[in-house]
């Protein structure tokens, strides 16, 4: 961000997306001032824009500002791509990746190819697609802990895909996807890395 004169400022306290919170969370949310509100995960992105203006549509004092703050609001890889322009953005590294598509991030923005155009952008890097990369990968916040079998399955069907790639890093925009399946592996003994794309650009280019 700093490379390209952009200011980033974090506002102290935890997110939270339960309804019986959403009115004092997102009060402090929608009241930051900043031009575009950019975050690492697409399911907490998906939320604020997808489902804030509609849970508080009824809501007299921010029915109306929660849909101009879902305009300005932003998952990493796409402000990367749509705001700050890819073109702009160049790394090397000598890896070998694979990239696991999480379920929020492709099915609720639509995420796909923006992430892909960033890791190309990396000389050194090679990218090798995941089969069945759009497949969940089991965590799905509570359906790992109603659903732990199957929860597990997932995970260890997404681990044997990844390591058919032999690639030495599977990356991701969400990073409960990646705690998940990092979480599974060490279980299994793995020793491959998972890393979110964000530290993948900025080890591009330290």
């Amino acid at each position: 961000m700093a490379m390209h004169q952009i200011n980033a400022f974090m506002p102290d306290g935890p997110a939270s997306t339960h309804h019986s919170t959403i009115h004092g969370k997102a009060g402090s949310e929608f009241d930051l001032k900043q031009d575009y509100v950019v975050g690492p995960s697409g399911s907490c992105i998906a939320m604020m824009r997808n489902f804030y203006p509609g849970l508080l549509q009824a809501d007299q004092r921010y029915s109306q500002v929660a849909a101009e703050f879902a305009t300005r609001i932003f998952e990493f890889t796409e402000f990367i791509n749509n705001v700050v322009g890819v073109e702009k953005f160049t790394g090397k590294l000598n890896a070998v990746v694979s990239f696991h598509d999480s379920c929020h991030g492709l099915r609720e923005l639509g995420i796909k190819q923006g992430p892909r155009n960033i890791l190309r952008r990396i000389n050194g890097l090679k990218l090798i697609e995941l089969p069945y990369n759009e497949v969940c990968c089991g965590f799905g916040g509570t359906f790992a802990v109603k659903f732990p079998e199957i929860s597990v399955a997932m995970a260890d069907e997404k681990l044997k895909n990844f390591d058919q790639t032999k690639a030495d890093i599977l990356v991701s925009t969400d990073t409960s996807c990646l705690m998940h399946l990092h979480g599974r592996a060490k279980r299994k003994g793995f020793n491959q890395r998972f890393a979110h794309i964000a530290e993948i650009m900025a080890e591009s280019i330290s």
